[in-house]
Formats: C-alpha cells, sequence, structure tokens
C-alpha cells in the first residue's frame, strides 16, 4: 500500500483504521490511514458494485432510488471504514478478504464507530450489514473518517482518547487527530493532551481531569455536564480550549494554581467558567465567556486570589463575572464585560480590586454587597443604569473610574467609611453619585456633569465633599437629612437649579468653594448651625444664598458675593442667622457695598483704616453684615513693581517703562506721569515708552504703575528719575598731553577725542577750562560730528 505523504503504513498486530471517500461532485478518491490522509486519486467515475468482486469490498447505497448496489454515487458519502471489523487484521486479512460477510466468522460484523443517529437501513431487507456482499447503511451528509489517538513518546495509537490516557505513562503527551469522540474522559495522571484544533478535534461528553500539571489544549468539547472538570488538583493548564452547550464549559472544584488560557467558553446553560471551594491563585486569561446562562465566570465559597484578566464576558443572562462568599482578593483586570443584569458582582468577600475593566449595557456596571475594603479603580463603566452600586460594604476604594450614562453613576447604600475619588462622571439622568445611610464617606476631586444632580446624600452622617468639579448639573448637590456634611474647595459651575440645597439637616459647612453661574447659589431649608464660610460667589442669577425659614442660627463670613442677583439683592437673608464674626473677624465682601474705609474698632470710630466697612451692609429683612469687607476674603492682593529703573535713576532720552503685577486678578496697569494716566496696559508685560525731552533738563519727575484689580484696591509702584538729557565726558571725551608738565604762560598741546563711533547725541560741544591768570581760553566752538573726531 502507498505510504502516501505521511509516511504511514498498516502493521502487523495492530489496531489501525482505514477509510475510503468518494466525492461526486469533484470525482476525487482519498484514502486514509489512522485519520490521515495518505492517498488520493482523481478522475474516479462513479460505478455500479451490485456484481462486484473486488478482494477488498467497500459497500455502499443509493438510497434514492431502487438501484441499490450503486458505488459512489451519493456526494461526499463515506464509502466505507475498515475500523467497523473489529479485530487485528493483516495485511493478508485485507487482501484475501472477496466482500463476503460470513456467518462463521464471529469477529466480522459491522461495529459502532458510526454514530447510529447518522445512519439507517434504507433497503428494508432487514439484512443490516450481518451477511451478504453489500452492506445497506447509508451515512447521511457525514464526511471523513473515524479519528485517532498517538501518543508521541511511546509512538503508539490508539482508537479511544481513554485508552491512550490509560496506555500512557506519567509526562506523555498525547495527540488527537481530527474527528468526534463521544467520550468520558479521565486523566489521573500527569499528561500533555493536544487535539488538532478547536474546530476539528471535537469530544462528544467531557474531561475529568484528576491528576496536577495536566496540561490540555486545542480540543473543542460539547454537550456534556462541565466541559472540563479539574476536581481537587493544582497547576494544570487548559489553552485553547472550545467548550460550549455545556451545564459549566469549565469547573475547577477546591484546584489551584491552575491557568486557563486564550479559550472559548461560550454558550453553556450555568456558567463559563466555575471556580468553586477553595480554588485559589487560578488565573482566567485572554478567553472569551460570552452568552452563557447564570454566569460568564462563577468564583464561590472560600476561593481567594484568583484573577481574571483580559478576557471578554458578553450577554451573560445573569452575572458576567461573578465573586461570592468569602472569596478575597479576587482580581478582575482589562476585562471587557457587556449585556449581563450585572457585569461584576461582588458578594460577601472582601479585598478585591477591579481594575482597567470595560463595562457597559448592563443593568449594574459593578455590583458589591454585604462586602468590605475592595478597590474598584481606573473602569470604563458606560450605559449602565447603576454604573458602581455598594451595599452593606465598608472601606472601599472608588477612584479614577470614567462613568458614563445611565440612571446613577456611583450609588452607596450603607457604604462605610467608603473613599471615592478621582471619577469622572457624566450625563446621568438621577444622580452622578448618590449616597444613603452611610458613614464617613470621602467624596474628594471628581468630575461630575451633566446629570440631573450632581451628588445626591440621604440620610448620611459626616460625608467629606472636597476638590470637586460639579457641572452643568440641574442640582449641584441635593443633601437631605445630612449631618456634620463638609463642603471644602469645591468649584460648583453652571447649575440649572441650585448649587447647593441643605435641607433638615444640621451642622453643615460649606468653605472655601467657587459657587458661579446658576440659578441660585445655596438654598438652606431647616438645616440649623450651618457654617458658611470664604466661598466665592459670582454671577449667579438669583439669590448667593437663601434661608427659606428663619432661625437656623448660621454663621456666614468671609466669603465674596460678587454680582449675583441679576442686579437685584444678592441675598435672600431671613432673620436668626450671623452675616459676620465679631471684630476683627470681619464679615463678607460685598460687590454692591459702596461704603469707606477710613475708621476702624469695633463701633469704627477710630481713625485709620482696617479693611473694613466703616458702616454696616444692610441686606434686607433685618439682616446686617456689621463688618462688610473692603477686599475679597482670602484674595491674593499681591504686589506691582517697577522693574525697568530704580528711584533715583538718571535717565535721558525716550525709555521703556515696565511693571511687573503679582495680583492674579489684575485686569489693567496705569502709568501715571506726575500724577497724570500716560498710557494703559491691558495684558502682560505692562509697558509704555516715556520720552524724557518732554521735560525740563534736570528735573525730576515721578512715575507710577497702578494695578486695577477685579476685586479689592488697587496696587502702586512709584520711581522718582532725574532728566538728563547732556552727555558729559566721561565714556565719550578722552584728552591726552603731549606732557605730563608745563610751565607759566607754555602752550599746552593736548588731543581731545570723541571716542564715538554711533553718537547718541546730534552736537558736540566742547569747553576748556585752564587754570592760568588770563583765565579760559577757547578754540573750538559747537559742530555737529557723525562719527569719532579728533581735535
Amino acid at each position: 500500500m502507498d505510504k502516501g505523504d505521511r509516511g504511514l503504513e498498516i502493521q502487523d498486530d495492530t489496531w489501525s483504521t482505514i477509510g475510503l471517500q468518494y466525492n461526486f461532485p469533484t470525482t476525487t478518491f482519498n484514502l486514509y490511514v489512522n485519520g490521515l490522509l495518505v492517498d488520493q486519486n482523481t478522475g474516479i467515475t462513479a460505478m455500479d458494485d451490485r456484481t462486484n468482486t473486488n478482494p477488498l469490498f467497500f459497500g455502499g447505497q443509493e438510497v434514492s432510488g431502487t438501484s441499490h448496489g450503486d458505488l459512489y454515487s451519493e456526494a461526499d458519502i463515506v464509502i466505507a471504514n475498515q475500523a467497523w471489523f473489529q479485530r487485528n487484521l493483516s495485511v493478508s486479512d485485507i487482501a484475501d478478504y472477496d466482500g463476503t460477510v460470513n456467518l462463521s466468522d464471529p469477529d466480522l460484523f459491522f461495529a459502532t464507530n458510526i454514530t447510529s443517529s447518522a445512519i439507517y437501513d434504507d433497503s428494508g431487507n432487514g439484512r443490516n450489514g450481518t451477511n451478504g456482499n453489500s452492506p445497506e447503511y447509508y451515512m447521511e451528509d457525514h464526511i471523513g473518517v473515524a479519528a485517532n489517538v498517538y501518543n508521541l513518546d511511546r509512538n503508539t495509537w490508539h482508537k479511544t482518547i481513554q485508552d491512550a490516557v490509560d496506555s500512557a505513562t506519567s509526562g506523555d503527551h498525547i495527540w488527537i487527530s481530527e474527528g468526534t469522540y463521544n467520550e468520558y474522559v479521565v486523566v489521573n495522571k500527569v499528561l500533555n493532551i493536544t487535539g488538532n484544533s478547536t474546530s476539528t478535534t471535537i469530544i462528544s461528553g467531557r474531561i475529568l481531569i484528576s491528576s496536577d500539571w495536566v496540561n490540555v489544549s486545542n480540543i473543542q468539547i460539547v454537550g456534556g455536564g462541565d466541559g472540563i472538570y479539574i476536581s481537587g488538583h493544582d497547576n494544570c493548564r487548559i489553552e485553547n480550549i472550545y467548550s460550549h452547550s455545556n451545564h459549566r464549559g469549565i469547573l475547577i472544584f477546591s484546584g489551584s494554581e491552575n491557568l486557563i488560557i486564550d479559550s472559548d467558553l461560550s454558550n453553556n446553560s450555568y456558567t463559563g467558567v466555575g471556580l468553586y471551594s477553595y480554588s485559589d491563585n487560578n488565573i482566567i486569561r485572554r478567553c472569551t465567556i460570552n452568552d452563557n446562562g447564570n454566569f460568564g465566570v462563577d468564583i464561590y465559597s472560600r476561593s481567594e486570589s484568583n484573577i481574571v484578566d483580559r478576557s471578554e464576558v458578553r450577554r451573560t443572562t445573569g452575572t458576567g463575572i461573578f465573586t461570592n462568599v468569602d472569596t478575597d482578593g479576587t482580581v478582575v483586570t482589562n476585562c471587557t464585560v457587556e449585556s449581563s443584569s450585572w457585569g461584576i458582582s461582588i458578594n460577601r468577600c472582601s479585598f478585591n480590586i477591579v481594575r482597567d475593566n470595560t463595562v457597559f449595557n448592563c443593568s449594574y456596571g459593578v455590583e458589591v454587597s454585604n462586602s468590605g475594603r475592595n478597590k474598584f479603580e481606573s473602569n470604563n463603566v458606560s450605559e449602565c443604569y447603576t454604573g458602581i452600586h455598594i451595599s452593606n460594604s465598608n472601606n472601599d476604594t472608588i477612584s479614577g473610574n470614567d462613568l458614563k450614562t445611565g440612571n446613577e453613576g456611583i450609588r452607596l447604600d450603607t457604604g462605610n467609611d467608603a473613599l471615592i475619588e478621582g471619577n469622572i462622571i457624566d450625563s446621568y439622568n438621577f444622580g452622578g453619585i448618590t449616597n444613603y445611610y452611610s458613614l464617613r464617606v470621602k467624596i474628594l476631586n471628581n468630575s461630575i456633569s451633566s446629570s440631573f444632580t450632581g451628588l445626591l446624600e440621604s440620610d448620611t452622617w459626616h460625608t467629606n465633599v472636597s476638590e470637586n468639579t460639579f457641572r452643568s448639573c440641574s442640582c449641584s448637590v441635593d443633601a437631605l437629612r445630612t449631618d456634620g456634611i463638609s463642603f471644602i474647595s469645591n468649584d460648583f459651575l453652571d447649575a440649572g437649579w441650585y448649587h447647593l440645597f441643605l435641607r433638615q439637616g444640621s451642622d453643615s459647612v460649606v468653605e472655601d468653594n467657587e459657587i458661579l453661574n446658576g440659578s441660585s447659589g445655596i438654598y438652606v431649608r431647616s438645616n440649623p448651625n450651618s457654617i458658611i464660610r470664604s466661598n466665592t460667589f459670582l454671577e449667579n442669577s438669583g439669590s448667593a444664598i437663601t434661608f427659606e425659614t428663619s432661625g437656623d442660627n448660621a454663621l456666614i463670613h468671609n466669603n465674596s458675593f460678587l454680582f449675583n442677583g441679576n442686579g437685584g439683592p444678592q441675598v435672600s437673608p431671613n432673620t436668626g442667622n450671623s452675616w459676620n464674626l465679631p471684630y476683627p473677624g470681619g464679615g463678607n465682601y460685598w460687590s454692591d457695598y459702596t461704603g469707606t474705609d477710613r475708621f476702624s474698632g469695633p463701633d469704627q470710630d477710630i481713625y485709620g483704616s482696617d479693611g473694613m466697612g466703616d458702616a454696616p451692609f444692610d441686606l434686607g429683612s433685618g439682616a446686617k453684615d456689621m463688618y462688610p469687607l473692603m477686599a475679597p476674603s482670602g484674595t491674593d492682593v499681591g504686589d506691582i513693581l517697577i522693574t525697568s529703573q530704580e528711584n533715583g535713576d538718571v535717565v535721558s532720552g525716550k525709555i521703556l517703562i515696565e511693571a511687573v503685577s503679582t495680583a492674579p486678578d489684575t485686569a489693567r496697569v496705569d502709568f501715571l506721569v506726575n500724577g497724570n494716566i500716560s498710557f494703559t496696559d491691558y495684558s502682560e508685560p505692562y509697558q509704555f515708552i516715556l520720552d524724557t525731552t518732554d521735560f525740563e533738563e534736570d528735573s525730576y519727575i515721578r512715575v507710577t504703575a497702578s494695578a486695577l484689580r477685579r476685586f479689592g484696591p488697587d496696587i502702586n509702584d512709584t520711581v522718582r528719575l532725574l532728566v538728563n538729557n547732556r552727555i558729559d565726558s566721561g565714556d565719550f571725551i578722552s584728552v591726552e598731553t603731549a606732557e605730563n608738565s608745563y610751565s607759566p604762560d607754555q602752550t599746552v598741546t593736548a588731543m581731545i577725542d570723541t571716542n564715538i563711533n554711533t553718537p547718541p547725541f546730534d552736537t558736540v560741544a566742547l569747553r576748556i577750562n585752564c587754570n592760568s591768570p588770563s583765565g579760559p581760553i577757547y578754540f573750538i566752538s559747537n559742530s555737529t560730528y557723525p562719527e569719532s573726531v579728533q581735535w
């Protein structure tokens, strides 16, 4: 027999599978040995086999007509399979076979390698292939031959996977050729089991691994209870497995340090992967886990420190990734979870990390309940009804996440001591962050925008809201029945309704916030003992602060109220609140206060300014600010300095005057010369050109730079400059005499050199004074010299 390209041949005393396949449309005849194509002939015309007496008979049937016995008459039909003969066949056995099945040979019968559901007896003669030379079975739409299993280390072929496993020695490599295997395989030794590919090597059943260090790869597993079941064993590697249409794709029970990688565990009725009961330190990496029933990944019951990494979990009916009951230390990272009721769910466990994942189109993106000390970092969660939900879980950290679109971005229900920090939260119909019944929550440095309510607090205690930005929300913060809540150093921008709605709580602190461009700044309803200090209220169209009821006993001081109320009153004060500290603590800065500051003291009757208005500011409703500030509280007054000249400098010609202002709210700088504005500059560097020739020689001029600030008083710097447009000798003129000493009345010979290449002046005037009885002698008159000259 031709060995073909594979170098295979039929061996005596070994099990072999021989198959012939005929493809009617292409008239191709294929010969398979042990599942491998070893020879092929083309141009073979179909024939009638009713009188066939070939030495090796391959029976076939045309089931569509009455002419039974036509060989090769059906397209893509398996003509025969030598594995039907269930005994060792030698070459002579095959050569001597005359096509007749003798009843006296009990070992010669048609076997079960062909799935019964795929074949049937069409002839109606009832022979069922047990006698005669024409078996009347037809295999419908089945192409190929039974596959085989090969032990690479022992160089042995096996009819079944289980037979190969049972015959193997620990450490062997078993290769499974293409085909479908109806087996329940038990692997109880260290083996490497590899299929041809997940599309061609198919196990219709399951694999039970009951040994450590087993590697299984390149196999499709379908239709079993649990596709692969690792029971109580460790350090196995499951790679490139397609396990589908099972109850569970892969189940690990009490197994640790196992790796599931690059596998497709989709379309299983219960879960793609299950890690149960003390299954620790397992890794699920780069897997596709889609369209499963209850769970994509199910980690359960004291299974700790497992990792789900770089996998996609889509369209799970229940929960995409579920870690439940004392499954501490789970890490879910760089995964994509989509279209599940719950994307990632954590229940009754702690110290889990969910990081760098993308979760979208789920009812709940991340759900945490009855847990604690978990971290949710740098995830992208979108299009979920609730992005991240924490319920009855303490000390959790939610940081650096990007959450967008849904009903609630982050929701806490009794999430005590949670830290919500550095998240970007955008476009939620109800609330960017909602917090119910929680203690000591920190909400820090988040950006919350375009949501109905940026932050909703209800029945909470001592929440710290600091350094956040709330932008374009209908209501930036709605705080209901909150005690001891603090708002420190936040930016509240462009609210359609209230920036801060404080109602039915107590002891709130609002400090050092920017509250800008809202319909209303702070609205207070029955919220006693609030402290509102050192905030800036700017250009809110309604009242900067409204007290709906009297007697709230609030203290409001050191705030800056700038152009609020759309030209009307800036606040609606009601009664029973204090709008200033006792002297010298001060009150607030009001952009519409027009008083002066010439006096100081508790009664403002001591001459000398103190930064507070001399008269109280009437707020209406009987409320007054007794010590209105003349500059916004906490404003950096800064300074201005003329840097181009110093006081007392001698100047001539045209000079550049330059000033530097360190006041952050500088609007412009006026330059004044002798008290009159000569020039105004609106941007840095602040400069102007002064022509000193406009002023009398040897006179002093006073130059002042005055910075006009948006908030608070002007700041000034002045220098006094001496005008001198004459050029004395100094660096420009040198005198050199011919001799060092002269006698009286002797003629003095001297050389005078202007040393000027580019004169800074138009006229050179030389005057010579001699210490002689006859007095000065002038020999040279004033002249114009364009360059260096000598006399």
